[in-house]
């Protein structure tokens, strides 16, 4: 009996990390003004009401469609009524590279509707957290196998010493990462670890952690209440210039008017 290499052996796992879902009602009015975000979204309304304008035009939401938003896509929101939003705030994990450019619009079907209702009398009732997670999960994944051929999912070629450098990133983003730190986790030579990172992630070890870093601060910014000074801390930078300097080159945007731009959020929605 021949042994697999520990390279060749594979496990499946999610090809998606789920931030954020909920049930949200009477959102009104809706205005958030050019979002840029680094984590996908995806809305399912129960009534029409909500509007999302960006390059491609404007879009009047319908009523049990689901919208896939993919991440750094930039666009702004307003309701003309009040209306009720099943959504999900999510990422891929980093081995799935893909490739979105608009707004996905994809019909319901009888699987998904079950599946909402059950989450929607969890939610409301404050129950069965892990459940609601895991329907959550269920329905982004039928979504995800739903979406049209132009949207695609590419698997990239991760062998075990960069898996071994992605976990050890995503545990120490609070560090500072330098290329001979982490080749020296994977047990190779600074150079080579550098070319074999870069060929299979498509960018650099650096410039991965500084993206890494980034959609950290995103994400706290948007559903935090630490103050940028300590975002900085918190993930590492040497002080906050340099951390709004870095935040500023790669969203197009400074930390405060990301933070403002996404307050509607939290005044919007409820309950």
């Amino acid at each position: 009996m021949s042994l697999l290499a520990p390279d060749d052996i594979r496990t499946l796992t999610c090809p998606f990390e789920i931030q954020f879902c909920g049930w949200m009602t009477n959102i009104y009015p809706w205005m958030q003004f050019k979002l840029h975000t680094p984590f996908w979204r995806l809305f399912y309304n129960m009534e029409e009401g909500g509007i999302i304008e960006s390059a491609d035009g404007c879009l009047r939401m319908q009523k049990k469609r689901f919208y896939l938003i993919p991440a750094y896509y930039e666009f702004s929101t307003h309701a003309e009524k009040p209306f009720k939003q099943f959504f999900i705030h999510f990422n891929f994990i980093d081995s799935a590279k893909v490739t979105g450019t608009q707004i996905y619009e994809i019909a319901e079907d009888s699987i998904m509707v079950e599946h909402i209702k059950e989450f929607i009398q969890l939610y409301e009732q404050h129950e069965k957290r892990i459940r609601c997670e895991m329907i959550a999960h269920t329905v982004l994944g039928h979504v995800l196998l739903r979406c049209p051929e132009e949207m695609e999912i590419k698997e990239l070629p991760i062998n075990r010493r960069i898996h071994a450098a992605l976990k050890y990133i995503s545990e120490h983003l609070n560090e500072k990462l330098d290329n001979n730190m982490l080749a020296n986790h994977c047990g190779l030579a600074r150079n080579a670890f550098v070319r074999l990172f870069s060929t299979t992630m498509e960018e650099s070890p650096q410039a991965f952690v500084r993206r890494r870093k980034i959609e950290c601060a995103c994400y706290l910014l948007h559903f935090s209440n630490l103050s940028i000074k300590e975002i900085a801390k918190e993930l590492g930078f040497a002080d906050q210039y340099c951390f709004s300097k870095t935040f500023a080159k790669l969203q197009h945007n400074s930390p405060s008017r990301f933070r403002k731009s996404h307050m509607s959020f939290k005044s919007d929605y409820s309950c």
